[in-house]
């Protein structure tokens, strides 16, 4: 019996794995071998940028019916290349493929899966036909998935060509919620004093912004302000928020190069300083090193000036600030408003009234049936005065009738500042004896009464019948002298 020995047995196994390295090689090469993309190399797959070709270097037996002249030596081989707008994409988006090649047809695979060759021994992708495609024309797909797809091309009188690309797709991602932002920055940021800066601002996501030093501004839009004559540092802040109330903020600063100034220096006059109420004064005043003034109810004023204060009512103190590159400082002067001299009132001395009161005409047949008086009466300083039975009187002079049923004080009362006096007259009245003779005449009021009821009524009487006396007598004469004349 043969025996094998170890060096026998090693050689056999080296021929048996050089056999199936022999047999391995072409399937390896094969368009429809395993691997990944990178396997591939660079001729393998298109991208966005460099577009890939797959040339056939040595015919080789071909599985696929598609492609019968592929291993036809003598006719050459076709490339391709594919453009792709986007190699990687999210879920629901599409991206186009842009075949370039001199074939007449090209189809469409993509990978499903894999598949098992030699035996199981290799695993290679499994390519699904799509559909035809154009050439030169963009052709949109729409992944849900990362997929590797291949192109075939095919011409007569060429061998057939392949190019690969894989799109990558990813998940969509979910939206971030974007925050509040603002900036906030001066050109320049370093002056001299006394300079100007412009200090510029921006925000984004904002429903509101502001900077303390201006207010509120427009959210979400550039914008800017120049700040002049500025002599100390200043630092700017600015605010931005929006409706979930996400805040954010940004600060600079402008730094303004200080100098030893001279410090300002004023005078301020008033003439006069002491005046009467409704007066005028004149303010007087002068500065040095200074670049503004300001003057109490005057505002800004020149550097050296006068102003006149008309019709002053009250005093009051006037102050000017004179403001430099050295800072500032104050004067102040106060003008006396005093009120005009009025000589003291003396009250008057209080004098006591007094009056006189007298009868100036009394009936001498005053009786209770009839008849009167008038009274008169003077007074010395007296204000006001009342009478008996009469009220309030003239309190200087006056008369007054009385008629009194009987004899009665007829009193005068006179008064002045707190004081009084009076006087008074007294009016007697006769008792009347009526005699009754109902007896002895006729009662007037049975008979028709003729006679006068006064003197007045007598009197009247009496001139009546003078008229007609004289009538007759006028009118008689005449009468006889015309008869006599005819």
């Amino acid at each position: 019996m043969r025996v094998f020995t170890t060096n026998r047995v090693l050689k056999l196994t080296i021929l048996a794995v050089l056999f199936l390295v022999f047999l391995i090689t072409p399937l390896i090469t094969n368009a429809q071998w395993g691997g990944s993309a990178d396997d591939w190399g660079p001729d393998c797959c298109g991208t966005d940028t460099a577009p890939t070709t797959s040339p056939r270097p040595t015919p080789r037996p071909d599985p696929t019916p598609d492609r019968p002249d592929r291993d036809r030596p003598d006719r050459p081989n076709l490339s391709c290349t594919i453009d792709v707008t986007k190699t990687t994409i999210t879920q629901g988006e599409s991206t186009e493929l842009t075949v370039n090649s001199i074939a007449d047809s090209a189809i469409l695979y993509k990978q499903d899966g894999w598949r098992r060759t030699f035996f199981g021994l290799i695993r290679a992708r499994n390519y699904v036909r799509i559909s035809d495609i154009p050439l030169g024309t963009p052709y949109s797909i729409s992944p849900t998935e990362t997929t590797n797809y291949e192109v075939r091309v095919r011409k007569p009188r060429y061998q057939g060509g392949v190019c690969r690309t894989t799109i990558n797709v990813i998940d969509t991602p979910s939206p971030q919620h974007q925050y509040p932002s603002c900036n906030v920055w001066a050109t320049p940021n370093s002056i001299q004093y006394g300079g100007s800066t412009t200090l510029h601002w921006s925000s984004n996501n904002a429903t509101g912004m502001s900077i303390p030093s201006i207010g509120s501004l427009t959210p979400n839009i550039t914008g800017s302000k120049v700040f002049y004559n500025l002599t100390s540092d200043r630092t700017f802040e600015c605010t931005a928020y929006d409706a979930d109330g996400h805040v954010a903020t940004d600060t600079t600063s402008v730094s303004v190069e200080q100098y030893n100034y001279t410090p300002p220096m004023c005078t301020l006059f008033a003439s006069p300083l002491n005046i009467t109420k409704g007066g005028d004064s004149t303010l007087t005043w002068s500065t040095t090193n200074a670049t503004s003034v300001t003057l109490t109810d005057l505002g800004s004023a020149p550097l050296n000036g006068s102003r006149v204060l008309y019709n002053l009512q009250g005093s009051k103190t006037y102050t000017l600030t004179a403001t430099g590159p050295g800072g500032a400082t104050t004067c102040t002067r106060r003008v006396n408003v005093t009120e005009p001299y009025q000589p003291p009132v003396v009250p008057p001395t209080k004098v006591r009234p007094s009056c006189q009161i007298y009868p100036v005409y009394v009936n001498r047949d005053i009786t209770a049936n009839g008849g009167g008086a008038i009274l008169q009466w003077t007074a010395q300083n007296a204000a006001t005065a009342t009478l008996t039975d009469h009220g309030s009187v003239n309190s200087v002079t006056g008369t007054q009738f009385v008629k009194p049923t009987e004899s009665k004080m007829y009193t005068l009362t006179v008064f002045n500042d707190g004081f009084r006096a009076s006087c008074s007259t007294y009016i007697t009245v006769a008792q009347r004896t009526i005699t009754d003779y109902s007896d002895k005449y006729v009662n007037l009021t049975s008979v028709p009464y003729t006679g006068a009821e006064d003197y007045v009524t007598l009197i009247l009487l009496t001139l009546a019948l003078l008229t007609l006396s004289f009538i007759a007598f006028f009118y008689r004469h005449h009468i006889k002298h015309f008869v006599a004349r005819k």
